[in-house]
């Protein structure tokens, strides 16, 4: 409750801030709670108390190592995100396709709980560990694996390594290896 306490103050700060503020095509400025540096970035800060080693990739969006998918979209759905904001209230998932067919029913009924809730956008990554390790040592094996990385999807293929490596870690640790 109180990292959501704080994170409304601060997006109602930043909002009120922007209000008096136009781009050079004169349209309203709007922030966001992620940033696509998420990987360059995090190269010069150190570790952070959410468990994260110095160096090591931020999180993406509202995503979490340690946190239950359940308590992202409980947090995902009080921020306020009904002024001039955007860009940061995406909820990303990595799930594994086998998850899904021993789950589906539950998914289901997780994504339906989730949509009354209410949250900005949900991007959900549905592909396995094994199927990434294998596209990235052999570029021929799945030319046309798209993945959704941040904001974008993306040929798997045409991303850098490290995009790549994060995929890779992600889906490792959605599947508990």
């Amino acid at each position: 409750e109180n990292i959501i306490k704080l994170t409304n103050e601060i997006i109602d700060v930043v909002n009120n801030e922007f209000v008096s503020f136009k781009t050079n095509y004169d349209s309203k400025i709007k922030f966001g709670l992620s940033s696509p540096n998420y990987i360059t970035d995090s190269i010069l800060f150190d570790s952070s108390l959410d468990g994260r080693k110095k160096g090591q990739p931020f999180n993406v969006h509202i995503s979490s190592m340690n946190a239950t998918y359940i308590e992202l979209i409980n947090f995902a759905s009080k921020l306020h995100y009904d002024k001039h904001a955007f860009n940061g209230n995406v909820i990303d998932f990595m799930l594994s396709p086998s998850f899904i067919e021993n789950n589906f029913n539950k998914i289901v009924n997780f994504i339906m709980k989730s949509i009354s809730k209410g949250f900005f956008q949900m991007q959900i990554n549905i592909v396995s560990s094994d199927l990434l390790i294998k596209a990235k040592r052999d570029k021929t094996l799945y030319p046309n694996l798209i993945v959704r990385v941040w904001g974008f999807s993306a040929y798997f293929n045409d991303l850098p390594e490290e995009y790549q490596n994060l995929l890779i870690e992600r889906a490792l640790r959605s599947e508990g290896k």
